[in-house]
């Protein structure tokens, strides 16, 4: 009977484990996003960018944070603030400059660059290849600014939408 225990143990672990797999799958909850998932937006007043939001509270449940990938166009740029939000964008592929107000640096693979809330940022991408990157925002504003703005990659932009 001793030797049973730890077996009988690891056999409730699991059932119990699965259990709560089950349950937590009628939530609609995804925990392993693969490369090619996520919610890809475009927009009509910046086609040179596009993001992938990968993890917020409607893709996985997070209420604290938002991330995402994003991809700059070959030979383009894209600037502004996010009001109310603190970012951390990672540099995966590309060449260019970031800026962060005054301050500016060499994008190169594996440069982080941290945005505080309100400040003027960018990013100029200065090759014809595409410049990604993946981002995470704190709190999850600009994943809800992206979905109010983005459109599904293909779809037609409205006529007053400046494109």
């Amino acid at each position: 009977m001793r030797a049973l225990l730890p077996s009988i143990v690891f056999l409730s672990l699991v059932c119990v484990t699965h259990a709560a797999a089950q349950a937590h799958s009628t939530v609609q909850r995804q925990y392993l996003i693969q490369p090619t998932e996520g919610e890809h937006l475009v927009f009509c007043s910046a086609p040179e960018l596009s993001v992938t939001i990968k993890v917020d509270s409607v893709a996985t449940g997070a209420t604290r944070f938002a991330m995402g990938t994003a991809e700059l166009a070959g030979n383009d740029s894209n600037a502004g603030v996010h009001e109310g939000v603190d970012e951390v964008v990672f540099f995966l592929e590309g060449r260019g400059l970031a800026f962060v107000e005054e301050d500016t640096v060499a994008v190169r693979s594996g440069l982080t660059v941290y945005v505080p809330q309100g400040v003027w940022h960018g990013f100029i991408n200065t090759t014809e290849a595409e410049m990604r990157f993946v981002w995470v925002v704190s709190p999850q504003g600009l994943a809800q600014d992206f979905r109010s703005v983005g459109l599904p990659p293909g779809s037609k932009c409205p006529p007053d939408s400046g494109q």
